[in-house]
């Protein structure tokens, strides 16, 4: 391929010779441009998607009181004191991870702890002084306990923070749902209604099929 160079007063004055390969090149490029802008459009796009979704997710502590327990919505009284037998029960917090683990693994979900099933808020006094009355060591565990049992690649999808509630203290852990199976050792908890019920073996892997192309792939 030839482009000719002109005088002003249009006379031929030389050319350059251009190799095909160069011109093949240009248009490879062009396109590689156009794909670079659109896979950029379509990682806007899925960031805006993760946000609205992490958004919905973010509801007030007042609106999950009114919605009750269900699918999205779990309530626990405590963390690890047992309120029944008033004594400490590290046993309870394997409930908490059950909650946000079942939560990643279907659609996501709110969890308050210090607040009866019935939607009663009790708050956490029990629990924080197990911690010497010190709110951060309390949410510090929970937060270590979430870590230890379903693991910190998860960690992004949930957040645990302390809210305060007619006088009162609670802890409020929003999860979103997550693109893989979280497992808790062997089980893999979905929610089923109001509860958190686990899955093994070949029912859980069939359970992890029936999601993929929705939120677990």
């Amino acid at each position: 391929i030839c482009i000719f160079i002109r005088s002003t007063a249009g006379s031929v004055v030389g050319r350059i010779a251009v190799h095909r390969e160069i011109t093949t090149m240009r248009a490879a490029l062009r396109q590689l441009l156009l794909f670079d802008a659109a896979v950029s459009g379509l990682s806007i796009l899925a960031l805006l998607g993760w946000t609205a979704s992490h958004i919905r997710r973010s509801i007030d502590v007042e609106e999950a009181l009114r919605r009750r327990e269900g699918p999205e919505i779990e309530f626990k009284s405590s963390f690890q004191w047992d309120m029944q037998k008033q004594i400490l029960n590290k046993d309870l917090q394997r409930e908490i991870v059950k909650a946000v683990a079942a939560f990643l693994n279907t659609d996501g979900g709110y969890l308050l702890i210090g607040v009866t099933d019935d939607g009663v808020v009790c708050g956490l006094d029990p629990d924080i002084a197990l911690t010497d009355g010190n709110v951060d060591l309390l949410l510090r565990a929970v937060v270590q306990r979430l870590l230890n049992d379903i693991g910190h690649g998860f960690s992004g999808l949930w957040q645990a923070r302390i809210e305060r509630v007619g006088g009162l203290t609670v802890c409020a852990v929003t999860v979103d749902p997550a693109s893989s199976g979280a497992w808790v050792g062997e089980d893999l908890f979905h929610r089923s209604g109001s509860s958190s019920r686990p899955l093994r073996g070949r029912e859980a892997a069939q359970y992890l099929e029936t999601r993929r192309g929705g939120p677990l792939g």
